[in-house]
């Protein structure tokens, strides 16, 4: 609860392109800061390579095809996104800052077109909008993007 008596919650802001986006900081394990991304042959348009961390390797994802944004650009951090016992490395152009959002700023969004349901809402601070996702969903959309969560 915050101080005025309401629900809030701590998520991580990043950024894609000019796009700002807010993650449960509680589904995100580890920050990568200057990634270098192995590049890997045939596969699929969301993965951009492989990452080594803590002496594995994992594919890192594009989130930006689910989101709707091109893709093309560089990527600054990769975060270890874990939920319901699935993980995921995603690539971002920033992470750069936490917040809390109390629950009566978070505003649900009129129909999209988002097959996967990865927008939870928006909400709005003094540099403009923040799209909130909702990681359980994005981790699934990712892991298998031809499937649409029900």
């Amino acid at each position: 609860m915050s101080e005025s008596g309401t629900l809030s919650t701590s998520w991580l802001l990043c950024r894609i392109a000019a796009e700002r986006f807010a993650l449960p900081l509680d589904a995100v394990s580890e920050i990568i800061e200057d990634p270098v991304i192995s590049a890997v042959p045939a596969a699929g348009a969301e993965v951009l390579g492989m990452i080594a961390v803590r002496g594995g390797r994992r594919p890192v994802h594009d989130p930006a095809r689910v989101l709707g944004i091109a893709a093309a650009r560089p990527v600054g951090v990769v975060l270890a996104v874990s939920v319901a016992g699935s993980s995921v490395a995603l690539a971002m152009d920033a992470a750069t800052d936490t917040l809390e959002i109390e629950e009566h700023h978070l505003q649900a969004l009129p129909a999209l077109d988002d097959p996967w349901r990865v927008v939870t809402g928006v909400a709005r601070d003094d540099e403009g909008l923040i799209t909130v996702l909702d990681a359980a969903r994005l981790v699934r959309a990712l892991g298998n993007a031809e499937a649409v969560v029900e």
